[in-house]
């Protein structure tokens, strides 16, 4: 009985954590992956702050802040593929309730109109 109610709060934990912290697969550099976010967050009034990170394995990371500058939203991270294959790994964490909508939506275009090029 003890270790179904631990696997159930495991459980319930791990989707709570996927639902604020999903993770996206787009073929495409870094740096093209950053543009094209930055380029649609800005239309909802969010500013991105690109910066390199020490990190093994994430190639990028960069915050981003409501228009104003005082706040932080959320953070995006770009991660080279786990295998040798060409593709990022394009994740978030720390995204308030408000911006997650906004945040989901620009990471799903971004994959969508970059893997069409």
């Amino acid at each position: 009985m003890i270790k179904f109610i631990f696997i159930s709060i495991i459980g319930a934990v791990c989707l709570a954590a996927a639902r604020y912290s999903p993770v996206t697969v787009i073929n495409a550099y870094p740096k093209v992956i950053a543009r094209c976010l930055a380029d649609n967050l800005y239309q909802y009034g969010y500013i991105l702050d690109l910066h390199e990170t020490d990190i093994p394995g994430i190639n990028k990371e960069f915050t981003v802040y409501y228009r104003n500058g005082a706040h932080i939203a959320g953070t995006f991270w770009i991660a080279n593929s786990m295998t040798t294959a060409p593709e990022r790994i394009v994740g978030m964490y720390g995204v308030s309730k408000q911006a997650y909508p906004i945040f989901n939506k620009s990471l799903q275009q971004c994959a969508t109109r970059l893997s069409i090029q």
